[in-house]
């Protein structure tokens, strides 16, 4: 578990290296948009996406607003998971 803060403008490209981990993001202050798969929402205070462990969810979250973003992390590892 950690806290991560992203500045104005910050996003991340799609990812998929998740194999053995599993990740959920809640998303405490700012707003942002979140890349899931092939679809685009739109994330705010309170609200949270779980990423599987299994490299098939490419995701990012981009920083739209110019507003501080601040993120509470959970890590879960799956080492039993295959690819």
């Amino acid at each position: 578990m950690s806290l991560r803060t992203w500045d104005s403008s910050a996003r991340s490209f799609p990812q998929r290296r998740h194999c053995h981990r599993e990740e959920i993001w809640c998303q405490v202050k700012g707003k942002s948009l979140l890349l899931f798969g092939n679809r685009l929402y739109k994330q705010e205070p309170g609200e949270a996406f779980l990423i599987p462990p299994n490299r098939k969810v490419p995701h990012s979250s981009i920083n739209h607003t110019g507003e501080h973003m601040l993120w509470l992390y959970f890590g879960n590892r799956h080492d039993n998971v295959k690819d």
